[in-house]
C-alpha cells in the first residue's frame, strides 16, 4: 500500500512538472481591462510579461504583487483564460482632494505627490499622517450636507483635533473636536432658515457651543 502512495505522489510530481513547463501551453495573448486615465498601459504590459510563463507556471500572485506598485494602480486582479490568454483587470485610483501644492489624496487616504494636479477638488489641511481619517470625515459629511446641495469646498483638521470647513457658497464652518456627525445634523436643520433669514451674508456658522450656534455676517 506504502509503494502504492509513494509511486502515485512521484506520478503525481511528474505531472506537475511537466504542465509547469512554460513551452507547454504559453500565454499567447494578455488583456488589459478597466477605465484608465494615469495608469501607463505600456508599464502594464511590461511587468506582465516579465512575469508570464506558461499557462500553469505563471505565478498571478507574485504578478498581483508587482502590478500593485505601478504608480495609480488601486487594485489588480489577473486571471487566466484558457488555452492561452491573461486578463489583467486594472482599478485606478480614484483622488478625491488636494493635499498641498503638489500633492493628491485617494479614496483610501493615500497622498501622492503628481507633477499635475486637479484644482478642481476640493481642499484638505491637516497634520501629516491624517488624510485617511479625513478621507472618512469628508465622506460623512458630504452625504449629511447633500440635501442642502452644498459641497465641501476645503476641509481643514488642526493639530488640536479641531475641525472646520469651507463649503461651496465660501460659508466656513466651525465644528470643533467632537460630535462632528451630530454638529452638521444641526446645520442641516438650521441652514435653510438661515439662508431665509441672511441670504447671501453669512461669513462663518461656529457650530461648537453645546445649546446653540453663533452666525458670524459678512
Amino acid at each position: 500500500m506504502w509503494f502504492g502512495v509513494i509511486l502515485l505522489a512521484v506520478a503525481c510530481y511528474q505531472v506537475c512538472i511537466h504542465f509547469a513547463e512554460p513551452r507547454l501551453l504559453p500565454i499567447k495573448h494578455i488583456k488589459l481591462s478597466g477605465e484608465c486615465e494615469r495608469i501607463d498601459e505600456h508599464t502594464i504590459k511590461a511587468h506582465t510579461m516579465h512575469y508570464v510563463r506558461g499557462f500553469f507556471s505563471t505565478d498571478v500572485m507574485r504578478l498581483k504583487r508587482k502590478l500593485l506598485k505601478v504608480p495609480f494602480v488601486e487594485d489588480v486582479s489577473v486571471k487566466r483564460i484558457w488555452p492561452d490568454t491573461l486578463l489583467v483587470t486594472l482599478e485606478e485610483q480614484h483622488f478625491v482632494a488636494l493635499w498641498g501644492e503638489d500633492a493628491m489624496v485617494s479614496s483610501k487616504g493615500e497622498v501622492s505627490s503628481l507633477p499635475e494636479i486637479d484644482k478642481k477638488l476640493p481642499v484638505f489641511k491637516g497634520p501629516e499622517g491624517q488624510a485617511a481619517l479625513m478621507v472618512q470625515q469628508y465622506n460623512e459629511i458630504t452625504k449629511l450636507i447633500e440635501p442642502l446641495h452644498l459641497t465641501i469646498k476645503e476641509l481643514d483638521l488642526n493639530n488640536r483635533r479641531s475641525w472646520q470647513m469651507q463649503l461651496s457658497n465660501n460659508i466656513k464652518v466651525i465644528m470643533g473636536r467632537k460630535e462632528l456627525s451630530q454638529k452638521v445634523e444641526t446645520l442641516k436643520t438650521v441652514y435653510p432658515r438661515l439662508k431665509k433669514r441672511h441670504g447671501v451674508n453669512i461669513e462663518a456658522i461656529d457650530l461648537r457651543y453645546p445649546n446653540g450656534i453663533c452666525v458670524h455676517p459678512k
